[in-house]
């Protein structure tokens, strides 16, 4: 009876060790809380119509350029 206590206390704590842990989970994404440097120039077009994703706009290359940080207004 005390060998299967003992055995069984040792299973648990072999399961808690392996298991990762939330901030272990958060070590494996570095992205999820490093900032991403935007500042560069970022070529762009402006959607007023809304048809961007229907028209795949996402494979086409944009004539107009941004510079970031930045606002649009001021270039």
């Amino acid at each position: 009876m005390l060998l299967r206590l003992i055995l069984i206390t040792l299973l648990l704590t072999v399961c808690l060790l392996a298991t990762p842990s939330n901030h272990a989970t958060a070590q494996l994404q570095p992205h999820a809380s490093v900032p991403q440097d935007l500042g560069v120039i970022w070529r762009f077009a402006l959607d007023r119509t809304d048809e961007g994703i229907t028209q795949q706009w996402f494979s086409k290359r944009f004539p107009e350029f941004i510079k970031l940080p930045g606002i649009l207004q001021a270039q």
